[in-house]
Formats: structure tokens, sequence, C-alpha cells
């Protein structure tokens, strides 16, 4: 089955790592990568999307602005997540648990059994 994924991810090599796996994968040709929580909403809004894969610390709206925000304004727009991040913050995870949304995260770089789980689950 292949999926619609949105990779959000400001770094250049993080986001050339996660479209990566996710070719490798098998589970989608072409991801689409945008470098703010901002181009996400945008893009979500204009288009269908499966998974998104979202990182935490970004510019203009981070991973959780991104988050309150889709839900404040655009709560019909339900996407499976996954948090990306590159620190394990013991916050972070504890504030992930209060979005149903949020599938599961993962410390960086992404890794094809991680993706593998997480879309299993989704079937």
């Amino acid at each position: 089955m292949k999926l619609r994924i949105l990779i959000v991810e400001d770094d250049e090599v993080s986001a050339f790592v996660s479209k990566t796996v996710v070719e490798q994968s098998g589970y989608c040709d072409s991801p689409v990568i945008v470098d703010n929580g901002q181009a996400a909403l945008d893009y979500l809004i204009a288009n269908d999307v499966d998974l998104i894969l979202l990182d935490i610390s970004m510019p203009v709206l981070d991973g959780f602005q991104f988050m309150d925000l889709k839900k404040a304004k655009y709560p019909k727009l339900e996407v499976p997540v996954v948090m990306l991040s590159s620190s394990d913050r013991e916050q972070e995870q504890v504030r992930m648990k209060s979005y149903p949304e949020i599938l599961d995260y993962s410390m960086k770089p992404l890794k094809k059994d991680f993706l593998s789980s997480v879309v299993n689950r989704l079937n």
C-alpha cells in the first residue's frame, strides 16, 4: 500500500535521511518535504496526507505549535503524526501524550524498522 507521507524537517541532512528511509521502505515513492510547521499546515489544507513525520524543533512553527494550530483552526484535519527529535527530553515525550494524533516518537535519524512498525499500526 502506497501512502502519502509528509516530512516536516528543517535540517537538510535529516530530511534527506527520512526521505531515503521512506522511499527505501516502499511505503511512499515520493514523500513531500517542507521545512517548517506553517508550510506543513499550508500543504495539509490543500492535499491529502496519510502520515506526517514531524520534527519538534523548527523555525516559524515548531512541531508542537503546528499541532496546536492545526487543532485550533482545522480540527477536522486528522492525520496520524510521528514526532522526530534529535533530543531525548522527557518533557517532550510527556507533552506528546496529550495529542491523540501522535502515534509515536523517535529519535533521529528515522529508521526503517521503526517506520514499518508505525505503518503496520495504521493498517
